[in-house]
């Protein structure tokens, strides 16, 4: 078992970080999840790594989806 980084760790809050920003930026609209994936994709993230980030957003409670629209809760 291979023990996780402080650098993975900084990098795994960056972006976490950076995705809620994007959904905030939506505002009241909300951003279609699948225009996140999209933008993920872009930078090598696979699906199931996107459906942990936000899954991650959304047990945090900073984020919630309705229907495929996710939305900023602060």
């Amino acid at each position: 078992m291979s023990m996780v980084t402080k650098n993975e760790i900084n990098g795994a809050i960056e972006i976490l970080k950076v995705c809620f920003e994007a959904i905030q930026a939506h505002g009241s609209a909300g951003m279609p999840a699948g225009h996140l994936y999209a933008a993920l994709m872009g930078h090598g993230c696979d699906l199931p790594k996107y459906q942990k980030i936000e899954a991650t957003l959304m047990k945090s409670g900073l984020v919630r989806k309705q229907g495929d629209l996710l939305f900023a809760n602060r």
